[in-house]
């Protein structure tokens, strides 16, 4: 019964571990206003780190250019991906049916306070009959600070902090266990030893 109380004992403190662990990584990931969002191009089936220069900003309002000569002169869809594939946008054919250029495409952010991408979408592209230099990506975030997401933000806070408690009174619980141990087993002795002497 010793045995399985300690693996028990020993199964929870992991768990816990490793909630904390998961906690603590979403809790900091959070974004700053400013911070670029990492981003992947996919042009047909390539895919590609964007530029620093071509990465939307966490909560700010941005555009981005992509030169034709070195992206769609070989390509026929355009596409991209942000927080390593978490959200993506459909692909976007560079030439309509009507053989226009893609020349803009908007791409809407909805974000919270807290410093989390809440969901992503696009506008329908613009196209020209002209060939352009480039063409653009413009970023638009707007703040929704839903319920559910604070009251998800507060209960990851919580689960931390239970945790960091429970630690700490599960270390002095050790010691506290490890002294009533060795006290239970030494009295254990002295009554065995008392009971030889007596027969």
């Amino acid at each position: 019964m010793k045995i399985r109380a300690i693996e028990f004992h020993l199964n929870m403190k992991a768990l816990m571990w490793l909630i904390t662990a998961v906690s603590m990584a979403v809790y900091v990931h959070a974004y700053r206003v400013g911070e670029a969002i990492d981003t992947d191009i996919r042009l047909d089936a390539d895919i590609s780190d964007a530029l620093r220069s071509q990465r939307p900003l966490f909560g700010m309002t941005s555009s981005a250019q992509f030169l034709f000569s070195s992206t769609a002169e070989k390509s026929e869809t355009f596409a991209m991906t942000f927080e390593d594939g978490l959200w993506t946008i459909p692909r976007t054919p560079l030439r309509n049916n009507n053989q226009e250029y893609l020349q803009s495409l908007q791409v809407d952010f909805i974000y919270s306070r807290a410093g989390s991408v809440q969901s992503v979408s696009n506008q329908y592209p613009v196209y020209n009959k002209d060939q352009p230099t480039y063409f653009s990506i413009d970023y638009k975030w707007t703040v929704e600070d839903a319920p559910h997401v604070q009251a998800s933000m507060m209960l990851m806070v919580i689960v931390v902090f239970v945790a960091c408690i429970f630690f700490l009174l599960d270390a002095f619980g050790m010691k506290a266990d490890d002294v009533s141990g060795s006290g239970s087993a030494n009295f254990g002795v002295a009554s065995a030893w008392d009971a030889v002497k007596e027969h």
